[in-house]
């Protein structure tokens, strides 16, 4: 599976795999890109606890959990009094915490508790640092409760033996060793909206544009829906932030590969749970900042991704984001598909043949989304639509080697090989942008090659086809 995991509670911890989107600053207009994370990329097994020359007490565990309790029951009933009675730690920390509580307040928590592992408690000092699980609900957008870690300072109250205050939330070398992501709710302040199946998770600056992200993901679930064929919740989370760490922190970019724009990630249930309880997106200023257009067509991409949820686990990743894009392009007019001309400059010099997964989010990562897009059009045009989906569904059946990019399944289900799709697929792009957009190329001696397979021919004619059409280059 291609897609960014996240469990999500007090702190969210981002595991197996990811599915992104990037936008490079002079393509923002152009494709929408999506990158990827391998499996378990960003969580590792929880890092043994520095050793202490003293265990915790029993008390100690028991006055740990009354205080964590407390917390919860303050939380889940909005008691910012009770809440406040809990904290211990500096001015900073205590404000911090606060803000933290009137976000929290305003998202339909439907279930949370917190509780210590007791074999993960060491002493500090007089102080306990103390592993947590949390576990978290939002209703309406989890399917279940989910429960991750983080680890808490606790620090003891003068004067009344066995009881606690929580002096920090944030233990940076736990946290860095085990991939935790800090909630924009647990950085501070967030404003949270809701319409139509939709909750959104915004910050004082982006804020102004949540009726804009709010009705483009409503709008985005319906028309998704009208293309891909599985069932699906069509309810969803979209953060929105300004801070671009918790966007970077489930989807990690190489810096050649510009800025992200867009995630979508799935929320397991547990540390070590394959159960799935939603999957939500987080959006960049990047993608804010665009057109209504390119904006619109992010969305779509990201929940194309959110709408196949585990059908593409064994799919290969060209078809994967050739699928996510094929899908963003439908409800746009043809003149309205972009196509970056960085692309088509590559595909026009370059040949090119199915990327692997290791491949795929290389320095030539436009040229290969552009071309995935494409060799689903090709596929499409050829054998129509439903093929579509009948292909990601025979990988779904099997399991393809990511070294092989399905070249082996291309041929069996579309009895054409994976080299002379690609180049149907690039010839069909190039007729319909690069005349209008692209020099003509230098001429060239005849080729002895043979043409490819005539049925995958693309027209010269570019309205001959009822999926792509001339577009605008960004």
């Amino acid at each position: 599976m291609t897609r960014a995991s996240s469990c999500v509670g007090r702190r969210s911890t981002a595991s197996a795999s990811g599915r992104f989107s990037a936008i490079p600053r002079a393509l923002l207009l152009g494709l929408v890109l999506a990158l990827g994370l391998s499996s378990c990329g960003l969580f590792g097994d929880d890092a043994p606890a520095p050793s202490s020359p003293a265990a915790a007490p029993p008390d100690a565990v028991t006055g740990i959990q009354a205080v964590l309790d407390k917390r919860a029951r303050a939380l889940r009933t909005g008691d910012r009094a009770r809440f406040a009675a809990t904290l211990g730690g500096d001015r900073s920390f205590r404000r911090t915490q606060l803000a933290s509580f009137s976000s929290i307040e305003q998202l339909p928590v439907s279930d949370l508790r917190l509780t210590v592992r007791p074999a993960d408690v060491v002493l500090e000092g007089e102080s306990y640092w103390a592993v947590v699980e949390v576990r978290m609900q939002l209703d309406g957008y989890d399917a279940m409760p989910v429960t991750t870690r983080d680890r808490y300072l606790f620090t003891p109250i003068a004067g009344r033996p066995g009881r606690f205050r929580i002096a920090s939330t944030t233990d940076a070398a736990w946290e860095a060793r085990n991939g935790v992501v800090t909630e924009p709710w647990d950085a501070g302040a967030v404003q949270i909206r809701e319409q139509g199946g939709v909750l959104g998770v915004f910050d004082d600056r982006t804020v102004a544009s949540a009726d804009r992200v709010l009705s483009a993901v409503e709008r985005g679930i319906s028309e998704v829906s009208l293309v891909v064929p599985y069932d699906w919740t069509r309810q969803v989370v979209v953060y929105a932030v300004t801070d671009p760490a918790f966007l970077q922190a489930v989807a990690p970019v190489s810096a050649d590969t510009g800025l992200l724009a867009g995630v979508a990630f799935e929320v397991r249930a547990g540390v070590d749970s394959e159960r799935i309880a939603s999957t939500r997106i987080v959006l960049g200023t990047d993608a804010l900042a665009a057109d209504d257009l390119t904006l619109d067509r992010l969305v779509r991409h990201e929940l194309t991704h959110v709408a196949i949820g585990t059908h593409d686990d064994a799919a290969p990743r060209w078809l994967q984001e050739g699928l996510a894009e094929y899908v963003s392009t439908r409800a746009l007019r043809p003149q309205q598909r972009r196509v970056p001309r960085s692309a088509l400059e590559t595909l026009r010099t370059t040949p090119r043949s199915l990327p692997t997964d290791a491949e795929f989010n290389t320095t030539d990562v436009v040229a290969n989304y552009a071309l995935a897009w494409f060799v689903c059009e090709q596929i499409a045009r050829t054998d129509g639509e439903s093929r579509l989906w009948s292909l990601l569904d025979t990988f779904a059946l099997g399991d393809t080697p990511p070294e092989d990019a399905g070249a082996a399944v291309v041929r069996d289900q579309l009895g054409v090989s994976a080299t002379r799709l690609v180049r149907s697929a690039d010839r069909l792009l190039l007729s319909i942008y690069a005349p209008q957009y692209l020099p003509a190329p230098e001429p060239s001696e005849p080729s002895a090659t043979p043409e490819p397979d005539p049925s995958l021919d693309p027209s010269a004619d570019p309205s001959a086809s009822a999926t792509a059409g001339p577009g605008v280059v960004g």
